[in-house]
């Protein structure tokens, strides 16, 4: 089964995100954080915050996501982009 996370989705989310009631009033930091506790497959009690530049979840084979030089969130592309490149890493241990 594949488990990649492909660009057309992820715009997709992004573009659901951004016309949710109130998203637009949340802060860059908790966009990001929804962003990717929508991608979360699984229990909303495994999306874990770690430290404010790291989450844990489950993304596939990726299971945590570091949050250091990400693009701005507004930068739609330059951001959709970033998160494929790290959702779709391949796990280097287990």
């Amino acid at each position: 089964m594949n488990k990649k996370f492909e660009l057309h989705v992820l715009s997709q989310i992004y573009d659901f995100l951004i016309e949710r009631e109130g998203f637009t009033a949340l802060n860059l930091h908790f966009k990001v954080m929804e962003f990717f506790r929508e991608l979360h497959v699984g229990d909303k009690r495994d999306f874990v915050i770690l430290a404010p530049n790291k989450v844990s979840g489950n993304f596939g084979e990726v299971t945590h996501i570091h949050l250091l030089n990400i693009p701005h969130f507004h930068e739609k592309d330059k951001f959709i982009h970033w998160a494929h490149k790290a959702l779709n890493r391949q796990a280097s241990h287990l």
